[in-house]
């Protein structure tokens, strides 16, 4: 959960909601399914999402009693250092969404690729993840 919070942040993840999220019921393990409202494109939705990434209560009550404050906490910020040690190679990586022909309807269209990932500082985000 730490992992895909931070990463959640680094790429401005949004439309996070339970069922967008498939758990494993063996290991505990989540994965994120749907990503069309990558780069901040929720804060451009009529009811904008603007916090930085979800975690609701439901999540918090997961882990357990030390919530945020325990695993969540050494994890997050293991994952922040990780990010920005590797923040030229994870940029790199999100490029290739700048090149998508599937999701790009063209250069003046600001709900496409082009438009978002121009306007959106991965590098800036990785920065700003303090441990």
């Amino acid at each position: 959960m730490a992992a895909w919070s931070c990463l959640g942040f680094i790429i401005g993840l949004g439309d996070r909601h339970l069922g967008n999220l498939m758990l494993n019921l063996k290991t505990g393990e989540i994965n994120h399914i749907d990503f069309d409202m990558i780069f901040n494109l929720g804060s451009h939705l009529g009811v904008r999402e603007i916090v930085p990434f979800r975690l609701t209560n439901n999540f918090e009550q997961a882990l357990g009693v030390s919530g945020t404050n325990g695993l969540f906490l050494e994890y997050f910020k293991k994952f922040a250092k990780f990010f920005q040690k590797y923040k030229d190679i994870i940029y790199s990586m999100f490029e290739l969404y700048y090149t998508d022909p599937i999701k790009n309807t063209g250069k003046g269209d600001k709900n496409n690729t082009y438009y978002l990932f121009s306007h959106f500082n991965i590098k800036g985000r990785i920065s700003e993840l303090s441990p």
